[in-house]
């Protein structure tokens, strides 16, 4: 997102320097700059884009940079979880493809882990993350994981390798045209406003903790 020698490129170094001494037990995780960079073109000032990244940190996806990244690699269940509920088939051919959800986790900690930033185009982003402080919940990752999903089903319910369908579904953002953001965040919303509301996840997520709890598990 930002280059050294960019105006903003002392701002990005000034924020993420401030998060590591703000919290030296976690310190500074890498996806952290992309999600700094995203606030800082977005137009905020360098102490609102701290307070922004430390709230979607702390509270919004905690635990996605501890260290084991113990809630990520929840999510990342989670959302194979959500796939077999939403879009069964699809579920199912991933897991054909490779076994333990590998490609689910794959694709879930590219898109999770950055929320959505290089993955979606600028405006598409803004948008979920409208969602994301309005309800300060990983609801609208999910959802938007879903819509993303959603109209490429059959093209990637016809990729016969791994490889073949992880380079399809990291392309998909990168594909979306202006003209489709309006029917993208339509389909977000309507998931928010459908079964996979911030109250539906939450339950969703204890229910695959206490599925398959592992030690890293966190809770």
């Amino acid at each position: 997102l930002l280059k050294p020698g960019l105006p903003m490129w002392e701002s990005l170094r000034n924020i993420l320097t401030a998060y590591a001494a703000h919290d030296p037990v976690m310190g500074y995780v890498q996806s952290m700059n992309f999600i700094a960079a995203f606030l800082l073109m977005a137009g905020l000032h360098e102490e609102d884009a701290f307070w922004c990244l430390v709230a979607l940190v702390t509270t919004v996806v905690p635990g996605y940079f501890s260290e084991g990244m113990a809630a990520a690699k929840l999510d990342q269940r989670v959302f194979a979880r959500l796939l077999h509920i939403h879009l069964p088939a699809l579920g199912l051919h991933l897991e054909s493809l490779a076994p333990d959800n590998i490609v689910c986790g794959i694709i879930s900690s590219q898109w999770l882990l950055t929320l959505f930033v290089n993955v979606l185009p600028t405006e598409a982003t803004m948008r979920v993350w409208d969602h994301i402080f309005a309800t300060r919940s990983r609801a609208p990752l999910f959802a938007s994981c879903l819509a993303l999903l959603e109209p490429a089903a059959s093209e990637v319910l016809a990729s016969s390798e791994m490889g073949e369908a992880i380079e399809l579904l990291q392309g998909l953002g990168d594909s979306m045209r202006p003209e489709q953001v309006d029917s993208f965040v339509a389909a977000v919303e309507a998931h928010l406003d459908g079964q996979l509301s911030p109250e539906d996840l939450v339950k969703e997520t204890a229910k695959e903790r206490g599925r398959h709890r592992r030690a890293s598990d966190p809770g």
